[in-house]
């Protein structure tokens, strides 16, 4: 098929983000599978055509650009990642003349009512809902209670060859205990002052509790987030990482940072909550219930090497089995046109 994906390639942050760019790895995925792949970052073409008092020049700007490339590509799917910059009239245009085209939609950030940003969030979710022909979440529709005519489905964070390489299980010399991260927007990069992210007591808690292990700890204390490569080579300095969300009571909701750490190859740990023990075992995944369950399992496989990395390289395995980016656009496009799926795992509901 001939696809056109819309989302925030990340173009103008010189591609800081490429390594948790969910849009980079499906689109990465689709090619693999033999489709043609056009790929517009509609924020970028927004921001560096707009004029200096009009916000209105680059949205007008990308709204033609987006027209014109489906006049001349004609496309049989378009596929939209977070983008808020299509007009209304732009969708009818494209349906008025292309009649047989798919719209769908994926989308990472948190949907249910307990987590984070709800409203905001649910409000750029179904913006373009009537044009849609299926959208994907990164939780379980069933547990968010969605409206059933939304027909969504889920969809796990992918992982791709090229950009979780990392073998961390075979680094024999690692200098740091526990790796983590976050930040206080991805966008910006850097932290924002006066600003406090939620996990913050978790972490200070979990740091006190633990005086023996040595954290290396990003976007935490004035100390600013990491990425790109300079992310890798930090992780590959640990024995174990931490995949700790701003909500982890979402079933199958994570922070897409999930990735790169099990598909990079190091142990870790995952709050139980987020039920991803539906799909990982004991022996790929540490599943934790609590802060003093997991500072055990921390001082556990501190000195567990041989079990820690054998857990570490069997969740590399696991994830690329079932959640790698080939397969999840292979669902997609099996969702959209009606197509027979290569293979089916049990994610795929």
């Amino acid at each position: 098929f001939k696809i056109i994906h819309i989302s925030n390639f990340g173009n103008r942050q010189a591609n800081r983000l490429y390594n948790i760019s969910i849009a980079k790895k499906i689109s990465n995925g689709l090619i693999r599978n033999g489709h043609d792949v056009i790929n517009i970052s509609d924020r970028d073409v927004v921001r560096l055509n707009r004029g200096l008092r009009s916000f209105n020049k680059g949205l007008d700007y990308f709204n033609n650009l987006l027209l014109e490339t489906i006049d001349n590509y004609k496309p049989e799917a378009i596929i939209l990642g977070h983008v808020n910059n299509i007009k209304d009239k732009t969708f009818e245009i494209i349906k008025k003349n292309n009649r047989n085209i798919k719209l769908t939609q994926w989308f990472e950030d948190n949907l249910s009512k307990k987590g984070p940003d709800p409203d905001v969030n649910y409000k750029n979710f179904t913006k373009y809902i009537d044009y849609l022909d299926h959208s994907f979440v990164t939780s379980d529709p069933k547990f968010l209670n969605l409206d059933k005519k939304l027909k969504c489905s889920f969809m796990p964070i992918p992982v791709d060859e090229n950009i979780e390489y990392l073998e961390c299980y075979k680094n024999k010399n690692p200098i740091k205990d526990v790796f983590f991260t976050m930040s206080h927007g991805v966008n910006k990069g850097v932290l924002r002052k006066n600003k406090i992210d939620v996990r913050e007591p978790f972490v200070k808690k979990l740091i006190q509790k633990n005086s023996d292990i040595v954290f290396d700890i990003y976007g935490y204390q004035k100390k600013q987030p990491i990425w790109s490569s300079d992310f890798y080579d930090a992780l590959y300095k640990s024995k174990m990482a931490l995949n700790l969300s701003r909500i982890n009571n979402i079933k199958y909701y994570s922070s897409n940072r999930i990735a790169s750490l099990i598909g990079n190859g190091i142990l870790t740990f995952v709050d139980i909550h987020t039920k991803l023990n539906d799909f990982f075992s004991d022996n790929e995944v540490v599943f934790y219930k609590n802060l003093n369950d997991l500072s055990d399992k921390i001082n556990y496989y501190k000195v567990n090497h041989k079990k820690r990395n054998l857990i570490a390289k069997n969740g590399k395995r696991k994830y690329f089995e079932i959640f790698n980016n080939n397969t999840i656009a292979d669902y997609i496009c099996a969702r959209l046109f009606n197509t027979k799926i290569k293979k089916k795992y049990s994610w795929m509901k």
